[in-house]
């Protein structure tokens, strides 16, 4: 079984579905009966490149929803780091769910998407659920405390109207304060990561931190290569590198997963390749 995660970049709200199987059908089906059947068709989505999101079934789909498909760059999760901190979350409160032989996690996976989604996000300013539906949300506690969170509301129109004010108000709140959050990370993320050490022409290894099926891990040789840089991103996060050798399409790869190739003593770039 897998776990299928999607989250809204500005309310935090996210839906959860476990999977049989990491496939393009399964992927379409969350997509379709979880988030579009329910919310709406987004403008865009942001997914790795794995095959059940990349292949032609899901291109078709979000084609005919109008959905734009980005994607992350190869070889470093970071670039969806909303989705890795989303799924951290999912995780660590699975795991208060869970019983000592962990085969009960699909049962929890309602209850763990419940209790994210009403908890109040430290960057919004709100929990994901007032985001979404504009009120407050109304636990079985508050129930059982005789809270049934019932509104009053002797004008639809007003009520309407008095609601979809609030909700573009709070959502204009928790969009600068995502952006606040965003730029006062900015500069510590900068200071990390310095300017590319690449340019075009350039013999780098690429890092390959998963290995083949049936290979053990520790035996297996990570950093691959070499390649060339041919182009480089404008802001230096990421290159388009090729192999020396064969046909094979170039690929962008953020500059983490790179380091530089140093030809050893009197070694010609053809023999290189032999390494």
């Amino acid at each position: 079984m897998y776990l299928a995660v999607g989250k809204c970049p500005l309310s935090k709200y996210i839906v959860l579905r476990a999977v049989p199987s990491a496939t393009a059908l399964n992927a379409a089906k969350f997509l379709v009966e979880r988030v579009v059947l329910i919310h709406g068709c987004p403008s865009e989505i942001l997914t790795d490149r794995s095959t059940h999101f990349t292949g032609v079934m899901m291109q078709q789909i979000l084609k005919i929803l109008g959905i734009r498909h980005l994607t992350t760059t190869p070889y470093h999760q970071q670039s969806d780091g909303q989705a890795e901190r989303a799924i951290q979350l999912v995780n660590n409160v699975l795991s208060h769910f869970v019983n000592n032989d962990q085969k009960n996690w699909c049962e929890a996976i309602p209850f763990v998407e419940w209790v994210v989604n009403t908890m109040k996000n430290e960057t919004t300013g709100f929990c994901a659920f007032q985001l979404v539906y504009a009120r407050s949300p109304v636990s079985p506690l508050d129930v059982a405390m005789g809270y049934d969170g019932l509104i009053e509301m002797k004008d639809p129109a007003a009520y309407s109207e008095a609601t979809a004010g609030w909700l573009v108000k709070a959502r204009e709140i928790a969009k600068e304060q995502v952006n606040r959050t965003h730029d006062k990370e900015a500069p510590r993320f900068n200071a990390r990561r310095s300017a590319s050490a690449f340019e075009i022409g350039d013999l780098v290894l690429r890092w390959k931190s998963v290995p083949s099926p049936g290979l053990a891990n520790k035996l297996v040789k990570h950093w691959l290569g070499p390649y060339r840089v041919v182009a480089v991103s404008d802001n230096g996060a990421n290159c388009e590198i090729k192999p020396l050798i064969g046909r094979k399409k170039s690929f962008v790869v953020h500059v983490e997963a790179l380091k530089p190739y140093v030809l050893r003593r009197g070694e010609t770039e053809e023999q290189s390749l032999k390494f």
